[in-house]
């Protein structure tokens, strides 16, 4: 009996890296669609480090992942740039033979120009008011372990390093996910303002100063100073990316302050609970901003004397329905790279259900 196999084969300028990436995606879809167990079990696959990919959809499970796969594939590198064929029998390694060190040429920049898109694991910073829900929704993203920098994790069921006390102890843990085998596949830090005292505990020491504020002969020189630590904690998330893989969810709480528009009169925002230079270094590195709140609805209703006042009512059961809000506003900061709705259910399927579903539909005459 056979299998219904899909072999891929690239062209010479498709980087295996960024191939590995659109697998990684392709799978992070499946087990919204299926559930982890049984991608595990059913989507399978193998990749050559020399280029090439075979990917078994003789079940359903393994046809939507090849679907995806495809998906990610017409949409980053072109259909030009790769061929797909159906086989009787999973090949052990793609046919195209490594090339000998002689052959190996100089080339130029040029040459090296990417095009497209490029997809990677998302880097996501999610914040939010106390008790929505940040720290359960990282524990919903693929096999996650928990880097804590606050102690509130007990209650759910997680992987977690222990509690973490100084900035040394967090950068340790990162280079362990980095350079010791695991079977981890998303890394959430745990709280970003509660990392953020750490950092200033570290610039203290070096100013020998009990505040930052005192730092460097003051001036706010101290928070210009934490943005090295804040630099080097982002420098060993972007290895623990780049060489294994992994997903990266930043967890932090909110506050409210008040913006200066331009444009506008003043108002008030949420925002992440950072010092401001701090937030704007995290913000533009993640690929997403997401402010978790619970639906609201407000009204007008006459409090006497000829007075208005505004009530806000819960929109949902249980005090709200929880949500991600994926594009800022007046309300709140947030943004995201991958055209996602404004609004989204706060959980981990919905977000990837919403990414997958901005992939292009394959076409069925794609395999040849």
């Amino acid at each position: 009996m056979t299998r219904e196999v899909y072999r891929y084969t690239f062209a010479p300028g498709v980087p295996t890296e960024e191939v590995e990436a659109s697998l990684l995606l392709a799978i992070w879809g499946t087990q919204s669609l299926h559930g982890e167990v049984q991608a595990r079990l059913d989507a399978a696959h193998y990749l050559d480090p020399r280029g090439g990919c075979v990917i078994d959809a003789s079940t359903p499970v393994g046809r939507d992942f090849n679907r995806l796969f495809l998906g990610f594939l017409q949409r980053e590198f072109g259909p030009e740039s790769f061929r797909v064929e159906r086989v009787t029998a999973p090949a052990p390694h793609a046919d195209r033979p490594a090339a000998r060190p002689s052959e190996e040429v100089r080339v130029s920049l040029l040459s090296k120009i990417q095009r497209g898109r490029t997809p990677r694991p998302p880097r996501l910073l999610v914040y939010g008011t106390p008790g929505i829900g940040k720290s359960t929704f990282g524990s919903q993203a693929p096999s996650p372990v928990f880097v804590p920098t606050e102690d509130g994790l007990d209650e759910i069921d997680c992987a977690k390093f222990p509690l973490a006390a100084t900035l040394d102890e967090v950068l340790a843990a990162i280079t362990e996910l980095r350079t010791q085998p695991h079977d981890f596949e998303t890394v959430v830090l745990d709280s970003l303002d509660w990392l953020e005292r750490l950092i200033w505990d570290r610039v203290c020491a070096e100013f020998s100063v009990k505040n930052i504020e005192k730092a460097d002969g003051g001036y706010a020189r101290g928070y210009t100073h934490a943005l090295t630590h804040w630099r080097e904690v982002i420098d060993h998330l972007n290895l623990l990316r780049s060489q294994r893989g992994m997903v990266v969810v930043l967890i932090a709480h909110a506050k409210v302050e008040k913006f200066e528009d331009p444009e506008a009169p003043p108002y008030d925002r949420y925002s992440p609970r950072l010092q401001k230079h701090a937030s704007a270094l995290v913000s533009e590195w993640c690929d997403a901003v997401l402010f978790a709140t619970r639906k609201f609805r407000t009204a007008s209703e006459d409090a006497g004397f000829g007075r208005k006042r505004t009530i806000a009512h819960a929109v949902g059961k249980d005090g709200g329905e929880r949500v991600l809000r994926c594009v800022g506003g007046p309300s709140c900061v947030a943004k995201n790279r991958y055209g996602l709705t404004e609004e989204l259910p706060l959980s981990w399927a919905a977000f990837m259900t919403a990414l997958t579903n901005h992939q292009p539909e394959p076409e069925e005459n794609q395999h040849g």
